[in-house]
């Protein structure tokens, strides 16, 4: 995999025993989603995790890896890796997820369907039944070859990932933010789209988890609006950010006087908790509208008059088919 040309080089290749064959991405922030390379082994010294998500791998999987038999984590995605994946890691019984997305793979994985493991976790570039490049009929994600992707917002968004109850991490949380965001905005630790996906990895209180994508992908939008604005200069708070669910990321502007004119935030939600209403009028909000917010399909009044908004306005609003009314006077929009 041209391993002189990944990112990072983890002290592979050095005179440390394999197990310590690991490290950090970024040396300053130290947590388990930056910690890559040989991630674990077991007492006896056995690899059991690698993870190399978007490091630049390129070229194949060798087979030889299958000789890894105590593997039980193998995560991949978000690379250049093209050819087939090897049988012989269908064969490691202690294998329990295995995460190819974002590569150029071809071939299938029905080896890992039709032996007798239980997966925790199988994810790879399935999607389009029997047009995908890759054919996996018991992955738990699937999602579509590297190089398609759609012009207006994707239809393809993973529905219903997984069965399984799992706690987002930052490799499961690109794999639904990417198609939404972008990899070049997720990955710079400055950018509103990298705030939010942090914030919810790893300090959302509400530990959202795989099975409630949708509700995922609102808090996603609403937070990467917060941070496109400079939410923690606004003028009122509204709960934004807090463990609530967001359809009570709201409140009065003055709590003795309570009335209509005055609850702001995200108004209203429909019965399935889908966000109608967001009314943000004269709150300071100071920064770009983001396109993240055409994510909110269900919108259907949208008030940020009176702010200090600038840039255009994301044409992603108006693929809003409910959308009926928007408000956007006294800002310093363009376009």
């Amino acid at each position: 995999t041209q391993g002189k040309n990944w990112n990072h080089q983890y002290n592979f290749l050095s005179d440390k025993d394999v197990c310590a064959w690991n490290g950090y991405k970024n040396s300053t922030r130290e947590n388990l989603d930056q910690f890559s390379g040989v991630q674990r082994c077991d007492e006896a010294g056995n690899v059991q995790n690698i993870e190399l998500v978007s490091e630049n791998l390129t070229g194949t999987i060798p087979s030889e890896l299958g000789m890894l038999t105590n593997l039980v984590d193998l995560k991949f995605n978000f690379n250049n890796l093209f050819g087939t994946v090897p049988i012989e890691l269908s064969y490691i019984s202690s294998l329990a997820e295995v995460d190819l997305v974002r590569n150029d793979l071809t071939g299938g994985m029905e080896a890992f369907c039709s032996n007798d493991i239980e997966y925790g976790w199988l994810a790879a570039d399935c999607l389009g039944g029997d047009n995908a490049k890759m054919q996996c009929s018991c992955c738990d994600l699937c999602m579509p070859w590297l190089n398609y992707l759609p012009s207006a917002y994707p239809t393809y968004l993973p529905s219903g990932i997984p069965s399984k109850v799992m706690i987002l991490s930052f490799s499961t949380a690109m794999e639904i933010f990417v198609p939404i965001s972008g990899e070049e905005s997720l990955k710079n630790e400055t950018s509103p789209q990298y705030l939010a996906m942090d914030w919810i990895v790893n300090h959302d209180g509400a530990n959202m988890t795989l099975k409630e994508e949708d509700k995922i992908i609102q808090r996603y939008a609403l937070a990467v609006f917060y941070f496109s604005t400079q939410g923690k200069n606004w003028n009122h708070q509204y709960n934004f950010l807090s463990d609530k669910d967001v359809c009570a990321w709201n409140g009065y502007k003055n709590s003795t006087r309570e009335n209509l004119d005055q609850f702001s935030g995200v108004q209203r939600c429909d019965e399935a908790g889908n966000v109608q209403n967001i009314e943000l009028v004269s709150e300071n909000l100071t920064g770009t509208i983001p396109s993240e917010l055409g994510m909110l399909t269900n919108l259907v009044d949208l008030k940020f008059n009176f702010n200090n908004l600038f840039g255009t306005v994301p044409i992603e609003l108006s693929y809003i088919s409910s959308l009926a009314e928007v408000d956007l006077v006294r800002n310093d929009l363009t376009g």
